[in-house]
């Protein structure tokens, strides 16, 4: 998807070369918008980390979506876990564990092939749930008792590194609306544990 709209982009750049009192800042525009989407592909693919900011309604969603769209097309498993109204630790956590059950299950049914990958689950364990749409749909329950939430996020967290470096499938991961966790009194312990698991 990318690869079209920055081929998209490069066609109007060229077409609008053509044409004359065409003002330089269109194309000062244009060129930012090629290479930024350039660049956002590249950092996908290599497994840089990226911050997106803009307001709300910019795209910013869309824009993951596609990107990942692209990425399952090339083999990854891909992660996408909304924070949106996220209202504790706990929650932070099992939000986290659904995202990761729900792309390997999008790359492998857990229902076949897939299902060798659960023993990387030690936090939550992945349920699949009858759904009219889709035949099932995959959810997550805990796994025993965890004493409070800060081990519970450890745990998922943890969960997730190790599937990662198991290395049966590249990774990519969007967490949308991560500001989200900056309203909780934990923001600071959250951020903590997710900032340690993406750059350890």
């Amino acid at each position: 998807y990318l690869d079209h709209i920055t081929a998209r982009i490069q066609l109007q750049i060229d077409a609008y070369r053509k044409e004359e009192n065409i003002p330089e800042r269109l194309f000062a525009i244009l060129e930012r918008q090629h290479a930024e989407l350039t660049a956002l592909r590249e950092h996908a693919a290599s497994g840089t980390n990226v911050l997106l900011q803009s307001p709300r309604r910019y795209g910013k969603t869309s824009l993951c979506r596609k990107t990942q769209h692209a990425l399952v097309a090339e083999g990854y498993v891909c992660v996408d876990v909304d924070f949106f109204g996220v209202d504790s630790v706990d929650e932070t956590a099992r939000r986290i564990a659904r995202g990761v059950a729900r792309g390997i299950h999008s790359r492998q049914s857990l229902l076949d092939k897939g299902k060798r990958y659960l023993s990387a689950f030690r936090a939550f364990r992945p349920v699949l749930r009858p759904n009219q749409e889709s035949g099932f749909e995959v959810g997550i329950e805990r796994v025993g008792d965890v004493p409070d939430g800060r081990t519970l996020l450890d745990d998922t967290l943890q969960d997730m590194a190790r599937f990662i470096q198991e290395g049966h499938f590249p990774c990519h991961f969007v967490f949308d609306e991560f500001q989200e966790i900056t309203r909780l009194k934990e923001s600071g312990l959250i951020e903590g544990l997710i900032r340690g698991a993406i750059q350890g």
